[in-house]
């Protein structure tokens, strides 16, 4: 697990495997490059996207918690939440990548 690697370094070396795959994914915000928090557009084309939050489980892991809940939204919504994310916590990373299933390509579980 990467419970310890500075959140550029974990972003990066993500979007790295994610490119070598063919994939798109875009950086849209960057935050604190050492303990920024984490979020996810998992963009899934016309069907809507997800938006998930880096956060911790009940023993102390990475997990990641759908940020609207469960279900796919429109991009106008997963647009709000970003911003009032990024309100609360200027160092908030904000990470969006495409996918047709809407998959996670971070470690950790959805929770």
């Amino acid at each position: 697990m990467v419970e310890r690697l500075p959140s550029e370094l974990w972003i990066k070396a993500t979007l790295r495997a994610w490119f070598a795959e063919g994939r798109y994914a875009a950086v849209r915000h960057k935050g604190d490059p050492d303990s920024g928090m984490i979020c996810l557009i998992l963009d899934a084309g016309r069907e809507g996207c997800r938006v998930l939050s880096l956060t911790r489980d009940l023993d102390g892991r990475l997990a990641w918690m759908p940020a609207l809940g469960p279900g796919l939204y429109g991009q106008e919504e997963a647009e709000a939440y970003i911003a009032r994310a990024r309100g609360r916590d200027p160092d908030l990373w904000v990470v969006e990548f495409e996918d047709s299933g809407g998959r996670n390509p971070f470690e950790g579980r959805e929770i």
